[in-house]
């Protein structure tokens, strides 16, 4: 499956789970939905397409890997802050909220040296 398509879904929330083992996504259409973070088994190596507009975003640490995601991707889709106060109304990849995130580094598997 390349293309899926949960827009105008209502969805709120994806368990943490929801793309695991799911490697072969390249457009993923998310928007007019009432999401506010992506879970973190979404991998966004395959991804050449996403739409997130009209979705009340929480711009904190838990929606980092998808502005790691913006900074290196030509694609800019629009996706709005909606929390913390301070950012409401900020573009997801202008926001200023993911400057302190940490990128999490995978681990190596048993057996190997890093």
């Amino acid at each position: 499956m390349e293309r899926l398509h949960l827009d105008n879904m209502g969805l709120e929330r994806f368990s943490d789970g929801a793309f695991t083992g799911v490697t072969a996504i390249k457009s993923l259409y998310l928007d007019n939905n009432r999401l506010k973070t992506l879970p973190k088994s979404l991998d966004y190596g395959t991804l050449t397409n996403i739409t997130l507009f009209n979705n009340p975003w929480t711009c904190t640490c838990s929606l980092a890997p998808l502005r790691r995601w913006m900074d290196t991707s030509r694609i800019r889709p629009d996706a709005l802050c909606a929390s913390p106060a301070a950012q409401k109304g900020r573009q997801v990849r202008d926001s200023s909220a993911f400057s302190g995130c940490k990128a999490k580094r995978k681990r190596a598997k048993k057996g190997t040296r890093q």
